[in-house]
């Protein structure tokens, strides 16, 4: 069994990046890579090569499998670990990546060999590792969603989704769009939105605020 630990907030020294993982797609179907000794398909990893970014990395790995035009943006550093060991705080870390390719001599997966039957979803068989089913999870989590500093319009779909979502709140449901405006006002709350990407509806949110009460002792 292995840990991931995922760096989203924290300075990653560069030193400590060794390889770079690709989540990539093309018209909407990810692309893996066939390796052959595992008879598996798993996404895009290459080693770091010496005076290369670990960006660089990544964007070699997709030219050397075909890919010409693309986007590409970091999700997260992470670190594997075994399960019952504690992370390295100066060990190797990789770099996980979202790329979208626009335009190259793209091989893309057979009907017969994904689940959904359009390359939507994991291959059978495919990304049998551990670690690659977790960081493959991630990233299809990341293409779909993208998390957004909360707006006035958002208030409907807070108190539609409250009940459903399960979320302890404080806020009157007939008055939740006066409480949102006044929050949004004061600027000292955090509040975000996980929001779909293509449909833009509004899934769960996040809200803190800040409190100068003392931690529970135990």
């Amino acid at each position: 069994m292995y840990r991931i630990d995922y760096y989203w907030h924290e300075t990653v020294a560069d030193d400590r990046f060794r390889y770079a993982v690709i989540a990539a797609r093309h018209a909407g179907q990810w692309l893996f890579v066939r390796q052959k000794t595992r008879d598996s398909y798993e996404l895009r990893r290459s080693w770091r090569e010496s005076g290369e970014s670990i960006e660089g990395t990544a964007r070699r790995e997709l030219y050397e499998t075909g890919a010409v035009q693309f986007t590409l943006k970091a999700i997260c550093a992470f670190a594997v670990s075994q399960a019952d060991q504690d992370t390295d705080p100066e060990g190797d870390c990789g770099m996980l990546y979202l790329a979208e390719v626009t335009n190259g001599k793209i091989f893309r997966l057979s009907p017969k060999s994904v689940k959904s039957g359009r390359g939507r979803s994991c291959p059978n068989r495919s990304i049998t590792q551990e670690v690659q089913h977790k960081l493959f999870a991630l990233a299809q989590t990341w293409s779909d969603y993208c998390i957004r500093p909360v707006m006035a319009a958002d208030a409907a779909a807070i108190t539609a989704g409250s009940t459903a979502w399960a979320l302890a709140t404080t806020i009157p449901k007939d008055k939740t769009a006066g409480k949102l405006k006044a929050i949004l006002a004061d600027r000292r709350d955090g509040l975000f939105v996980a929001e779909h990407r293509t449909s833009g509806a509004v899934i769960g949110y996040i809200h803190w605020h800040p409190t100068s009460a003392p931690m529970p002792t135990a």
